[in-house]
């Protein structure tokens, strides 16, 4: 048991470690596209920034409360 509860740990690193890979080759992908649009004249894709996380946020519960008050 000790044994498949190892290979399961040494899995998932190696899952974890290709997940990081994968992600910088996205990147690195992206960039080399919009190197070779900027190449050929044309515009690069757009850098859209999510949405901040406004952690002031009350629940529905909360809410109710402090009306009542």
């Amino acid at each position: 048991m000790k044994d498949i509860a190892n290979s399961f740990h040494i899995l998932f690193a190696i899952i974890e470690k290709q997940n990081e890979e994968i992600e910088f080759l996205k990147t690195e992908n992206q960039k080399l596209r919009d190197e070779i649009n900027l190449l050929k004249g044309e515009q690069i894709k757009p850098k859209i920034l999510g949405s901040k996380k406004n952690e002031d946020l009350s629940s529905e519960k909360e809410r109710r409360n402090r009306d009542h008050l």
